[in-house]
């Protein structure tokens, strides 16, 4: 079976959709059949550029940022779809072709302009505006982070990206809260999986007796919505640290420190150049500071 896996995010990008992604395709790539042959051919898609990644690393062909006409001849020689998000292009082509397309939520895109059903400016959780109808409320809550005009062009879309996710075969959602606020049909739940933290031990136990402390490790980007500050106010022992990971495109490669190995955990499925702070505000403010003079 060809599959399609589209992911707007994908490595060297640190995050939990570039993650759980990169599980995903290299899982199904190692399933055989009873025969012995492989029971998926996976091609997976995705806008984020390779930098000095190389994709040949990896079990499944990599496309990046193809033209449109690409994407429309990767969907039409592929079987099935599956789209990491309520990405328009490929539901688009998908319900053009009429190839079974399987849609991952892991946030609110579906049903909320700005994908994260927290209204602007108080920061409030957002009740359904775009689902009640009340798109003047969805206006101006985008309207405080971006352009009048950018506000009412991803209001508009909002309606066939909602009406695609009511036509696809399956909506697949990583939580029961998730699944009950999108109220999408031919829905269900599928948790994130991550491979065995005590799959080898030995090496996680020297590991942490090297470092004499217990580590909890953020991975992702640095945005409120990520809960940072919920993490960085909790208590903790005074043997706990925090240690956070993120991308900072233009550290030098011999800066890079895989971050399993600071905090004793086993290989983490993101790949890509990474910073790790100590977890004291002022560090993460320090982090953030660098992200933006990079730019």
């Amino acid at each position: 079976m060809k599959l399609l896996v589209y992911s707007h995010f994908f490595t060297p990008s640190i995050g939990g959709v570039e993650s759980a992604v990169l599980s995903l395709a290299a899982g199904l790539r190692e399933i055989q059949n009873p025969k012995g042959d492989l029971e998926f051919e996976v091609t997976l898609v995705t806008h984020t550029p390779a930098g000095d990644f190389d994709d040949r690393s990896l079990p499944f062909l990599v496309v990046r940022q193809p033209t449109f006409l690409q994407l429309w001849r990767i969907v039409r020689s592929s079987d099935v779809i599956h789209v990491a998000g309520p990405s328009l292009p490929p539901l688009i082509l998908g319900w053009i072709s009429r190839i079974p397309v399987v849609v991952e939520h892991h946030g609110y895109q579906a049903i909320c302009p700005n994908g994260l059903m927290v209204h602007q400016p108080d920061g409030s959780i957002c009740p359904g505006h775009f689902q009640a109808g009340h798109f003047a409320k969805c206006l101006s809550c985008r309207a405080c982070e971006t352009s009048a005009l950018r506000s009412l062009a991803a209001l508009l879309l909002m309606f066939p990206r909602l009406w695609l996710c009511r036509a696809v075969s399956k909506n697949l959602a990583i939580s029961r809260h998730v699944l009950e606020r999108h109220g999408l049909p031919s829905s269900s739940v599928v948790y994130y999986g991550i491979e065995d933290p005590m799959g080898n031990e030995a090496d996680g136990a020297t590991s942490a007796a090297a470092i004499g402390k217990v580590c909890f490790a953020y991975v992702g980007r640095f945005f409120p919505e990520k809960g940072i500050a919920v993490l960085l106010r909790a208590p903790r022992h005074p043997n706990a640290q925090l240690l956070f990971a993120k991308q900072q495109r233009r550290l030098p490669a011999a800066a890079r420190e895989p971050i399993h190995r600071r905090c004793g955990l086993p290989p983490l499925a993101a790949v890509g150049i990474v910073e790790v702070q100590q977890g004291r505000s002022r560090d993460v403010q320090v982090v953030v500071r660098r992200r933006e003079e990079a730019r």
